[in-house]
């Protein structure tokens, strides 16, 4: 999980177990938010796929993580437009037309 650590290389310099214990809980919420964040945009891609009349098998989809981090700078700047209207997240939504 050292991608999350933001330039520390996952090494974490407290010997505090308050803060140590801080530290851990903030990359776990990073990570799973950066997952989340994966699966969002691959379902939307595969969603958009799936209209073009691209044939998803499970096959296929399981060649797929959400485990992807080469999108994520580690050590530059983020700019952030906070006036950009985010989409709602479609909570039923199925990538595979036969999926349960």
């Amino acid at each position: 999980m050292k991608w999350v650590f933001f330039g520390s290389q996952g090494i974490i310099a407290e010997n505090v177990q308050h803060e140590q214990c801080k530290i851990i809980k903030y990359s776990q919420l990073v990570a799973n938010m950066i997952i989340l964040h994966n699966v969002e945009g691959m379902s939307r891609t595969l969603a958009e796929m799936r209209k073009e009349g691209v044939e998803l098998t499970p096959e296929i989809l399981a060649g797929l993580s959400p485990y992807r981090t080469s999108h994520i700078n580690r050590f530059g700047d983020y700019h952030l437009d906070l006036e950009r209207e985010v989409a709602p997240l479609s909570y039923t939504a199925k990538v595979l037309e036969h999926a349960p």
